[in-house]
């Protein structure tokens, strides 16, 4: 890090002037500046608005799931801090797909697999969308975590955002 960290402080420098020079009277922030480069109309505030509704229904959304689900007396699945504890790899993936399932994740037009490293693929965007994920014996966080991120990926796939 220390080689390029001069380079990317310069770059940081120059973003924030170009942010101030670009500032329009609708940006609140800087950030606001920036962040409509990359995502037009949006705003920080419209983050915090976001964020809020997210927060509003994921929270009682993982609570049910930890209360209502078959893996709701589970012990310990996080990870293994010396590999002694191995985490049942079939186990791990009946847990992501029930929490695809309480996402909206439908088996009629949509599968998930197994593969060296996840990824979402559609064949065809209406009818056949395809994620994959990994599952390590050692770190139940991984595939859970990372078949999550792919549903993102598969909604946008299958025209659902």
């Amino acid at each position: 890090f220390s080689i390029v960290r001069p380079a990317l402080e310069d770059l940081v420098q120059i973003t924030i002037e170009a942010a101030k020079h670009r500032r329009q009277p609708q940006h609140e922030t800087l950030y606001s500046c920036m962040l409509s480069d990359f995502v037009k109309g949006s705003s920080e505030s419209s983050l915090v608005d976001i964020s809020a509704y997210l927060k509003h229904a994921l929270v009682p959304l993982a609570k049910r799931i930890m209360e209502e689900s078959p893996f709701a007396n589970a012990k310990n699945l996080l990870i293994s801090k010396d590999k002694s504890d191995t985490f049942n790899i079939e186990a791990q993936k009946d847990l992501s797909l029930y929490v695809l399932k309480a996402l909206g994740f439908s088996e009629n037009n949509m599968r998930v697999d197994t593969s060296a490293h996840p990824f979402t693929i559609a064949i065809t965007p209406a009818d056949d969308v395809r994620i994959t994920s990994r599952f390590s014996p050692h770190n139940a966080q991984t595939g859970l975590f990372a078949t999550i991120h792919e549903w993102g990926h598969a909604l946008y796939e299958h025209n659902l955002t």
